[in-house]
């Protein structure tokens, strides 16, 4: 239950991060630099669990970098 608390809050400040800055786009090593979360290994698992459950729910967009770095960034909306 207490994990459960712990994702939804990482996935809240992930949400309002993007949504103050609409042109960012970051890494997991970079998101957990801007969440000020410390220490990096503690706390990465976390913040790919919550990036996973944010892309799922289509609120943002991951890009595969090469050599096999993920860059997240705000969901854009195509209109067809």
């Amino acid at each position: 239950m207490e994990d459960d608390l712990e994702l939804l809050e990482t996935m809240n400040k992930i949400r309002d991060y993007f949504r103050r800055n609409p042109d960012a786009a970051d890494t997991v090593d970079g998101v957990a630099r801007w969440l000020h979360a410390a220490p990096l290994e503690d706390t990465k698992n976390l913040i790919q669990c919550a990036l996973h459950q944010l892309v799922l729910r289509k609120e943002i967009d991951l890009e595969p970098l090469p050599g096999g770095k993920t860059l997240y960034r705000r969901h854009t909306k195509t209109e067809h």
